[in-house]
């Protein structure tokens, strides 16, 4: 489509800064024309809100975890012997996380289609 069958004009009140953030993004695209840019991310860009909710669970697992594997380690390096209660307890938390990660992947991948 040429800029002769453009026929309809937008105008957009920007800050400084505002223009200065699209200067920056244009640049890293590689694009020059500002025109083109705009009207590519409003007609094929999206705007993403995170809630990261899920993100911050799955990285208390992780803690948590982490955390059992440390005392655990201590044990061993002291001689202390494991209870087979505190592997399960850390493969049962490593499950949990897997299945976290995967809610989180498989909500990052419907943002995304």
């Amino acid at each position: 489509m040429t800029s002769r069958n453009r026929r309809v004009r937008i105008a957009v009140d920007l800050t400084e800064l505002e223009l200065d953030a699209i200067h920056e993004k244009m640049s890293r695209a590689g694009v020059r024309n500002r025109s083109a840019f705009v009207r590519q991310m409003a007609l094929a860009g999206y705007i993403i809100q995170l809630d990261l909710a899920p993100l911050q669970k799955t990285a208390a697992l992780l803690s948590n975890i982490s955390n059992n594997v440390n005392q655990i380690a201590k044990r061993v390096n002291s001689g202390e012997e494991i209870a087979a209660n505190d592997i399960l307890e850390i493969q049962q938390g490593y499950l949990r996380l897997r299945e976290e990660l995967g809610e989180v992947f498989d909500e990052l991948k419907n943002m995304t289609e």
